[in-house]
């Protein structure tokens, strides 16, 4: 071990530019503007409802009466780029289509089946922090699920989403208080043990 250290002492000079030279290229590579696709499932139900009384006077009490309940599924989808670099061509797609849906906040967007039937969302651009819902509404069947994301710069990841009690804003002004105060003291007792 020393005696490689003595070869490479010679070399100190370059070994440290190098070192610098890898370090910055490695900040500049984390910093970089990216884009960052990001979807999850957000809810879905299923609403049983009774069809509408047919009021027309050729009808049979009979007739009414035996109609079925219809079972009408729901689902919505969070579509988001969290990068800082603007997303081109971004494609969402879906299983197949469903029976409705409906996108939120409104922009624009195409729709196109691919050979295998799949439905494709088509997006020019999604912005730097951009996100919006897809709604999908189903009659008697599951509604489709989303199968994949993608744009020109990146594909999209799948990220869990559940929802949390929102707390008052002093509550999280004292675990915010209270995470630095334990970040900080890490940091001492680390450099206190080194020492």
């Amino acid at each position: 071990m020393f005696a490689l250290l003595a070869t490479l002492r010679p070399y100190d000079a370059q070994l440290v530019s190098f070192a610098l030279t890898l370090l910055t290229a490695v900040v500049f590579w984390i910093i970089q503007a990216r884009v960052k696709l990001r979807w999850g499932f957000q809810h879905g139900f299923s609403h049983r409802v009774d069809p509408a009384p047919d009021t027309a006077p050729t009808k049979s009490k009979d007739s009414a009466q035996n109609q079925q309940p219809i079972m009408v599924r729901t689902a919505s989808y969070w579509v988001a780029n969290e990068g800082r670099k603007t997303a081109t061509n971004v494609e969402v797609t879906f299983n197949y289509r469903p029976s409705n849906y409906s996108i939120w906040p409104q922009r624009n967007y195409e729709t196109v089946p691919n050979p295998e039937g799949r439905l494709i969302f088509k997006f020019g651009s999604v912005s730097p922090k951009e996100s919006f819902t897809i709604n999908l509404i189903n009659i008697g069947a599951e509604p489709p699920h989303l199968l994949s994301m993608r744009s020109d710069e990146a594909t999209g990841k799948e990220i869990p989403i559940f929802f949390v009690r929102k707390y008052p804003r002093y509550v999280y002004v004292i675990t915010a208080y209270l995470l630095a105060v334990g970040f900080f003291s890490s940091i001492y007792a680390a450099v206190s043990f080194l020492i």
